[in-house]
């Protein structure tokens, strides 16, 4: 049960903290997260926990909004009160989004699936516009964890 508090308030630590607080991914850490067909539109941060890791992609300037997942054994999914789900694809996995548009207009989707038997993923991506949200999700989908066949 302290786990998943715990992985809750990183979740919620890592939205609300701006990248300037986050130590940046080594240039190695990210090759080996965006694979050589990404771009590099992204600032990424990592969170490494006892057993599992939490990476949080911001875009540079002027582009806003976010991307971030949780890859682990354990992991804290609870859809939003009143989200709506819809089918989509985070590169070659299929997913079930739970999305929600929040107060000021952003919207907000999170997914939970499993990678392999032993490793989930809790994926969510934050836009401010549907557009801005579809260029986002295609953007995760593009990192080389989603992107081939066997991670």
């Amino acid at each position: 049960m302290h786990r998943i508090a715990f992985i809750v308030l990183l979740t919620a630590i890592l939205a609300s903290c701006s990248s300037k607080k986050e130590p940046a991914l080594s240039k190695e850490e990210k090759a080996h997260l965006l694979g050589p067909n990404s771009s590099v539109s992204m600032r990424w941060h990592k969170v490494e926990g006892p057993d599992f890791r939490v990476f949080h992609g911001i875009p540079k300037s002027p582009a806003e909004g976010e991307i971030g997942f949780y890859v682990g054994g354990h992991p804290s999914f609870k859809p939003e009160a009143g989200s709506t789900r819809h089918a989509g694809k985070i590169g070659t996995h299929k997913v079930t989004w739970h999305r929600k548009t929040k107060p000021d207009g952003s919207i907000y989707q999170t997914t939970l699936f499993a990678l392999d038997e032993y490793y989930k993923i809790h994926a969510w991506v934050l836009g401010h516009t549907p557009s801005e949200l579809d260029s986002l999700t295609r953007e995760l989908g593009t990192l080389r964890l989603f992107s081939q066949a066997t991670p």
